[in-house]
C-alpha cells in the first residue's frame, strides 16, 4: 500500500509540474486518435471501480461502527491509568485514512 501511495503522489506531482511549467495542450484535429482515449478511459474506470468500492465500504464501516476500534484487552494492562478509549480517535482517523487513500 506504501509504494502505491508513493506512485500516486509522485504522479500528481509530475502532473502538477506539468500544468505549471505552461505546456499547451493542442486540440486533436482527427477523431482518430480519441478511439484510443475512449477505450482506456473505459478500461480504467472497469478496473478501478471494485478499488473504489471497497474504499469506500471502509470508510462506511469506520463511520458507522465507531466502537469496533476500542481497546480489548485494556483491563490486562500492566498500567492502572488506561481505559478503552484511549487512543480511540487516532485508530478511527488510520482506519478511515486507510479507507480514503
Amino acid at each position: 500500500m506504501v509504494v502505491v501511495v508513493l506512485l500516486q503522489i509522485i504522479t500528481i506531482w509530475l502532473i502538477a509540474s506539468e500544468f505549471i511549467a505552461g505546456i499547451e495542450f493542442a486540440p486533436t484535429k482527427r477523431f482518430d486518435i480519441l478511439i484510443p482515449r475512449l477505450i482506456s478511459s473505459f478500461y480504467m474506470h472497469s478496473a478501478l471501480t471494485d478499488e473504489v468500492r471497497n474504499s469506500l465500504l471502509t470508510m462506511k464501516y469506520v463511520v458507522n461502527h465507531p466502537d469496533h476500534f476500542r481497546r480489548r484487552a485494556w483491563d490486562e494492562d500492566e498500567h492502572g491509568d488506561t481505559n478503552s478509549d484511549d487512543g480511540l480517535y487516532t485508530r478511527i482517523f488510520f482506519a478511515f485514512s486507510i479507507g480514503l487513500v
